[in-house]
Order: structure tokens, then C-alpha cells, then sequence
């Protein structure tokens, strides 16, 4: 037990090092299906520090970011923790008119996803 939550503890140390030195955006952890680092990151107390994209041009914002993961397939657990942080996600549509579930389906995510 001591070991698994010196582990646990030695993750999140890891993870708040990365959004602190910048490099770790949630799009960035999504497209390199980093999910553990990514799950540990928005279960912090304030989640919303991490940034989302630091992309130029077409950056994802919170209002797409349920897509987003969507998109990569992500676990289920890491699509409820993005739609409970960024609740505003599950009800805007992208700019061909696309719900989450739109993507979700399109790109092939799991039943329980769907759901």
C-alpha cells in the first residue's frame, strides 16, 4: 500500500512539473494518449489551471474539448472527467454544426462513450 501511494503521489509531482514548465497542454496529453497523466492532472483541485491548447491558428477551446477527446478515443473515465470540468463541451456544436456525440460515434468511441 505505502508503495502504490508513494507511486501515486511521485505522478502527480510529475504532472504538476509538466503544467508548470509548460509542457503539458490538455490537447497535447490527448494527442499522445498520455490518459493516466492527463486524468491525474484534471483531478487536481483546480483543474482549470492547466492550459488546453496552446496552439496558433485553430486552437481547441473549452467549448469543444468533450470533442476532442472524442476524437482520440479516450477512456471513458478521462470523457467524464473532461465533461464534468468543462460541462459547457457536451452542449456546443463545432463549426460543421457536430455534438460530442457526433464525433464520438464518427470516430468509432466505445458504447459506453456513446452513452
Amino acid at each position: 500500500m505505502t508503495n502504490i501511494l508513494k507511486r501515486m503521489s511521485k505522478k502527480k509531482r510529475n504532472a504538476q512539473s509538466m503544467v508548470a514548465s509548460g509542457k503539458a497542454t490538455i490537447t497535447r496529453l490527448v494527442c499522445r494518449r498520455q490518459w493516466s497523466l492527463l486524468g491525474e492532472l484534471l483531478r487536481q483541485d483546480d483543474p482549470e489551471i492547466i492550459p488546453i491548447d496552446d496552439a496558433v491558428g485553430h486552437p481547441i477551446t473549452s467549448d469543444l474539448l468533450v470533442h476532442f477527446v472524442c476524437r482520440f478515443q479516450a477512456p471513458i473515465s478521462i470523457v467524464r472527467i473532461v465533461a464534468k470540468t468543462y460541462p459547457e463541451s457536451l452542449h456546443c456544436a463545432d463549426a460543421l454544426g457536430r455534438f460530442p456525440i457526433h464525433i464520438a460515434c464518427a470516430w468509432g468511441a466505445s458504447p459506453a462513450t456513446i452513452q
